[in-house]
């Protein structure tokens, strides 16, 4: 099973003009590796299960397509606002998903009108 980070963020538009974002990239640090990972294409449904029922209840949630960064964030984001949503990163060469739970560095990178970021 390939490892999967769920990213909830938010990408505000602090410019003078709308903007779209595209081109995202997500890499996590962890104890000194690095993972680079693969952002994938939000299914129109699925469903999250916590990691660990016996710390954090069983308790599942519902995730949708029109929620994810990736799919809101290509409609402009008008100056001033700010867009919620969720990315997915698979990390295919992650072989222990134990590898990528706890506390994590996220470095996520993007294209908003038309420069590279990194958030």
């Amino acid at each position: 099973m390939t490892p999967t980070v769920y990213i909830f963020a938010g990408i505000a538009n602090l410019g003078t003009v709308q903007s779209v974002v595209t081109n995202y990239k997500v890499i996590v640090k962890k104890d000194g590796n690095t993972y680079q990972g693969t952002v994938l294409a939000a299914p129109k449904t699925t469903t999250i299960y916590p990691l660990h029922p016996e710390i954090m209840g069983s308790q599942s949630f519902e995730l949708h397509e029109e929620d994810s960064l990736y799919n809101k964030t290509i409609s402009p984001i008008q100056p001033g606002n700010i867009t919620y949503g969720y990315l997915m990163a698979a990390f295919k060469t992650v072989s222990d998903y134990t590898a990528l739970s706890g506390a994590l560095e996220i470095i996520i990178t993007l294209t908003m009108f038309f420069k590279t970021r990194t958030l």
